[in-house]
């Protein structure tokens, strides 16, 4: 029995087509751009010694991309990352894009809130014995 004739017999026939259509619609499926959003802790590294940092504790993060790419992000790992280095004590503004949270560069960020937010770095005091 050749392919043909497996593929067009008659009893076979319905459940060739559920999985041809299954197979289209998941190619076709796994193409279209979705949505994801999560919250998001925010991090900060290389914060200078001796200095407390106020600022947001998460931010939300709507992002598009391919189904595929999507699945494949770790939502519970997903931080803003932000480099305190050479900050001085006083307030900072802080913009949050792509490069704070690592993410492919086939992910649109659709929203982020705040996408930009206030930090304050005051001493902390040190005490002595």
């Amino acid at each position: 029995m050749n392919l043909k004739n497996v593929i067009l017999n008659k009893r076979l026939l319905p459940i060739n087509a559920c999985i041809g259509g299954y197979i289209i619609w998941l190619m076709i499926g796994m193409q279209q751009p979705t949505t994801l959003h999560i919250q998001a802790p925010v991090c900060f590294y290389q914060t200078p010694e001796n200095f407390e940092v106020k600022a947001p504790e998460h931010i939300d993060i709507l992002m598009q991309s391919s189904r595929k790419t999507l699945h494949n992000i770790d939502a519970k790992n997903t931080t803003a990352h932000i480099n305190l280095h050479g900050f001085q004590p006083g307030d900072h503004i802080i913009h949050i894009n792509n490069k704070n949270l690592f993410l492919p560069n086939s992910v649109k960020l659709v929203e982020l809130t705040p996408s930009e937010f206030t930090i304050t770095l005051t001493p902390t005091s040190v005490e002595t014995p």
